[in-house]
């Protein structure tokens, strides 16, 4: 796993740790069905565990690709610290483009700002077309607006 890769792993694990760790003082049912600690705490065991078994394959995926390495390693000091900063620069920028989405949803929209930052993410990080990744974000927003508005009555037009 690349240095990027893990220190984003390691700030959504903690993000998700913290939001486990809160919501744990929430009721998890109401007398009407679910309660305010259902979504957080769900969401949350789900990025951990999810977090954990990304973990667990690029362990064993090393020790694969270790050996492998050691007899076709080729490039130059200078070639790996290039690569270094390039997987450094998605990451970064990612969490920067969602901290600026974060503080423009408080003019009113959640939709439009997470619909931009999808959108962009999906093209230059993940390298899809811009229409693939626009159909993406088209489908991510549907499911997003299906659960939170229509489901559990929050708006977040």
């Amino acid at each position: 796993m690349k240095i990027s890769e893990t220190i984003l792993l390691c700030f959504f694990t903690v993000f998700a740790g913290v939001l486990l760790f809160n919501s744990l003082a929430m009721p998890y049912f109401s007398g009407q069905g679910f309660g305010a600690g259902f979504l957080p705490l769900n969401m949350a065991a789900a990025v951990i565990i999810l977090a954990g078994m990304i973990t667990l394959r690029s362990l064993l995926n090393r020790k694969n690709t270790h050996a492998e390495h050691r007899e076709t390693t080729t490039n130059s000091d200078q070639d790996f610290a290039e690569e270094k900063q390039k997987s450094l620069a998605a990451p970064v920028i990612t969490i920067i483009l969602l901290l600026a989405a974060c503080a423009i949803m408080r003019l009113g929209s959640v939709l439009l700002p997470l619909a931009i930052v999808l959108t962009i993410i999906s093209a230059l990080f993940l390298g899809n077309t811009w229409f693939r990744s626009i159909r993406m974000t088209i489908v991510t927003l549907t499911v997003i607006y299906l659960i939170f508005s229509v489901w559990l009555d929050i708006p977040v037009i």
